[in-house]
């Protein structure tokens, strides 16, 4: 499992699906490899709720974004290499002080590259440039780690459990992110979609972040820890995720010059192949 971290006065973050039922799929060795689609199409939705204490005052802040991102596979010695493009984009922030922010596909040019070992290990290679508003609502090093869940990188079978242990740091729109997550994942069955045999995943987990920025030069140091829940759907077929749904709730902190904010967060997230795909 990995983490989008927040940005500022809020978080958002991303990871698993949802699924139950008959259907018959067990892998030889649940592990990143390469696919047997090379290409693909996946659609996300985030909605993030964060409200927010400030010296007694409440408040609340809001953002919605959705997303097709068209991706490539390419066959690695560890693992697979990734590379994102984003086709569609629409994010939109609302926030009590300020207007509304919204952003659009064109502040985000070029691809997110990165490499999965078998396991789901992150190593990125390159960024998308970011500009615009699209810098405060899209943050392509957390989705790196946040948008495919980790494995056994082993043979796996109903029942089976296994705990992905994830800490990065760099620098993330307009701040410094430090993150770590500790994820629990269980088999809990098959299940099937659409006439395939997906493998069904529960997953439960704790995401802590920490985030510096200088906004009007003022710095701000932001923390947070959610507590989070959602299911991963497997296509074990194509050796592919094929769904991910999340909802996570928790608390946080920002220490500013003018005195400390208090939050409580509250985000669902989803990420889903493509039809036709």
């Amino acid at each position: 499992m990995r983490a989008r971290s927040p940005i500022a006065a809020f978080a958002t973050l991303s990871l698993a699906a949802c699924g139950g039922g008959p259907g018959s799929a067990s892998p030889a060795a649940l592990a990143y490899a390469m696919p047997a689609m090379a290409s693909v199409q996946y659609s996300s939705g985030d909605t993030t709720y964060v409200d927010v204490d400030a010296m007694g005052q409440s408040l609340q802040i809001s953002m919605e974004n959705a997303a097709t991102y068209d991706v490539d596979f390419s066959d690695a010695a560890d693992g697979v290499d990734v590379s994102m493009t984003v086709s569609e984009y629409s994010a939109r922030m609302t926030q009590p002080m300020a207007g509304p922010v919204t952003a659009d596909e064109s502040g985000i040019t070029g691809a997110l590259a990165f490499n999965l070992n078998r396991k789901g290990d992150v190593t990125v290679s390159s960024t998308p440039t970011v500009s615009g508003n699209a810098a405060q609502t899209f943050t392509p090093n957390s989705m790196a780690y946040a948008f495919f869940p980790g494995l056994p990188g082993t043979a796996a079978s109903v029942g089976d459990m296994w705990t992905d242990s994830v800490s990065w740091s760099g620098p993330e729109g307009q701040g410094e992110v430090d993150a770590q997550s500790v994820v629990d994942y269980t088999i809990v069955g098959d299940t099937a979609v659409a006439g395939r045999s997906l493998l069904n995943i529960a997953m439960k987990g704790v995401v802590k972040t920490e985030t510096s920025v200088n906004m009007g030069g003022m710095d701000i140091l932001q923390t947070s820890e959610i507590s989070l829940t959602g299911t991963v759907l497997w296509d074990v077929a194509a050796n592919l995720m094929f769904e991910m749904h999340t909802r996570g709730a928790g608390t946080g902190a920002a220490g500013t010059p003018m005195g400390d904010m208090a939050m409580s967060l509250q985000t669902v997230s989803h990420v889903r192949l493509k039809d036709g795909m």
